[in-house]
């Protein structure tokens, strides 16, 4: 009974911090929208229309299954690592009990058992800090792909532990990758996503991240915890060789001023096509950087 009653607890605290970090998420988006920007009165952005083609009108238009199929797949390839964050979330639920009943080579003392899950939740603003400061360095896709090396190695390290402490920096350490990655995550699916399929494609990050905890609940019955920690390693190998299929950001790309590159990104982006279909969004994205980068240095912050 102790166990089931482990389980419960453990499985609902972590449900309760992700519908938290979610309406937050949601509430500081809105809060943002309602701060009306200062800017001069030539700077507004045109009505953009997607399925038009302005530019070339004897080429045929992109079917919307063709434009939509590339969007998911680069959404499914992110959203691996708010699985193996799922994933996270539920392993405290299927190892405390097993490292409580004594019959383990590590045990756990009550208080032990009570840190260990704590660290997972107190340490995970700082990989939020730590995201919010490499993302607009590293881009949206090479900060996602980086995360999964620790992610393999702490798995790694969780199943060949043998001492408390080293579960307890294990602990740490994927709290601290949890934290990380929901903002690159769902920066990624919002810059990438035609504005049809972005509210579908950004608001199923959460079943993801609850998929990845029954999955792990689903583990916890057939394996010990030493191997659902083996078999949670595997996760970041496959996000990575999902990850490095798909394009960067072309919003970023921008940004940094590679244009080309941010062409390519969209040409994929859109269904693999040629240049020539996708430049009216281009153009407004082009657009756009420069209107909210003149935005930024004229807005009143006083």
């Amino acid at each position: 009974m102790h166990m089931h009653f482990t389980r419960d607890v453990y499985s609902g605290v972590s449900i309760f911090q992700l519908n938290f970090f979610i309406s937050f998420r949601e509430s500081s988006h809105e809060c943002l929208d309602d701060i009306p920007p200062k800017v001069p009165n030539n700077d507004t952005l045109p009505t953009l229309d997607l399925d038009a083609n302005k530019d070339n009108s004897n080429l045929k238009p992109i079917s919307k299954y063709r434009k939509g199929l590339p969007q998911f797949l680069a959404t499914s390839a992110v959203y691996l690592n708010l699985f193996d964050m799922g994933m996270a979330l539920g392993f405290p639920t299927i190892m405390l009990p097993a490292v409580q009943s004594g019959n383990d080579s590590v045990t756990f003392t009550p208080d032990q058992a009570s840190w260990f899950a704590s660290l997972m939740f107190i340490f995970q603003p700082a990989g939020s800090l730590i995201s919010s400061l490499i993302l607009g360095w590293l881009g949206r896709k090479n900060t996602l792909i980086l995360i999964n090396i620790p992610y393999f190695f702490v798995w790694v390290t969780i199943h060949l532990s043998e001492t408390v402490y080293i579960l307890m920096i294990c602990s740490i350490v994927l709290a601290v990758n949890i934290g990380y990655l929901e903002t690159p995550a769902i920066n990624y699916v919002g810059e990438i996503s035609t504005p049809k399929l972005r509210g579908i494609l950004t608001s199923y990050s959460a079943p993801i991240i609850y998929m990845g905890i029954i999955f792990e609940f689903i583990l916890g019955k057939l394996f010990d915890w030493r191997t659902v920690a083996l078999i949670n390693s595997t996760i970041p190998i496959l996000t990575i060789a999902a990850m490095i299929q798909i394009p960067e950001s072309p919003m970023w790309l921008l940004s940094k001023g590679r244009n080309d590159k941010a062409k390519s990104a969209l040409c994929w982006l859109r269904g693999w096509v040629k240049p020539e279909l996708i430049l009216t969004e281009f153009k407004y994205l082009i657009n756009y950087k420069e209107v909210s980068s003149e935005r930024i240095q004229n807005y009143d912050f006083s």
